[in-house]
C-alpha cells in the first residue's frame, strides 16, 4: 500500500496502456495488409513477484491476459499475439532496481545475486529476448498465438524451497 497512486497510474499507462493503444491503433492497419504478428513484452512478474513491485507485477500481468485476449479477438484476421516474460536481464532498468532493491551495495554485486536466483546462474541478455521476439515476428512461429514465452534462465521452472 506504499504505491502511491500517481505511481500506480503511471506504470499502469505506460506498461499496460501503451500495448493497448498500440493494438487499438495497429490492428486496423494489420488488418488491411491481410495480418501480422505482434509481441508484447511481459515479464516473469506477471506469474510471481517479488515485494515492492505491486503496479510494476500487476500491469505485467495484465498484459499476459491482454495478449490471450487480443489473440483470440484477432486470430481470424490472420493476426498473432503473443507475449515474451523475460527473467532478470541486463538492461539499464535492471540496474536501477538493483540500485534501489539493495542500497549501499555494489550494483554489479546485486546484479551478480539476480543471476543466481535463475538456475542458470546469471541473468540474460537483450539479444537472448531480441533471439525470442524475432522468431515469434516470423513465419517460422505460424502456429503459436496466445502464448506466453519465458525467457527466464528457468526462474520460474522451480520452486523457492532448498
Amino acid at each position: 500500500m506504499e504505491t502511491d497512486p500517481k505511481t500506480w497510474d503511471r506504470c499502469l499507462a505506460v506498461n499496460l496502456g501503451s500495448v493497448y493503444l498500440f493494438a487499438h491503433f495497429g490492428i486496423p492497419e494489420m488488418k488491411k495488409r491481410g495480418g501480422g504478428s505482434i509481441v508484447v513484452v511481459a515479464s516473469v512478474q506477471g506469474h510471481a513477484c517479488q515485494r515492492g513491485v505491486v503496479a510494476y507485477a500487476a500491469s505485467k500481468g495484465g498484459l499476459l491476459s491482454l495478449t490471450r485476449a487480443l489473440a483470440l479477438d484477432h486470430a481470424a484476421d490472420g493476426i498473432r499475439v503473443n507475449s515474451i516474460s523475460p527473467g532478470s536481464i541486463r538492461t539499464p532498468m535492471l540496474e536501477r532496481s538493483a540500485a534501489h532493491f539493495s542500497p549501499g551495495l555494489p550494483v554489479e554485486t546485486t546484479i551478480q545475486r539476480f543471476g543466481a536466483a535463475h538456475p542458470l546462474g546469471r541473468v540474460g541478455t537483450t539479444e537472448e529476448v531480441a533471439e525470442l521476439a524475432a522468431f515469434l515476428l516470423s513465419d517460422r512461429s505460424s502456429f503459436c498465438t496466445g502464448g506466453d514465452y519465458l525467457v527466464d534462465g528457468g526462474l520460474l521452472a522451480g520452486i523457492g524451497v532448498q
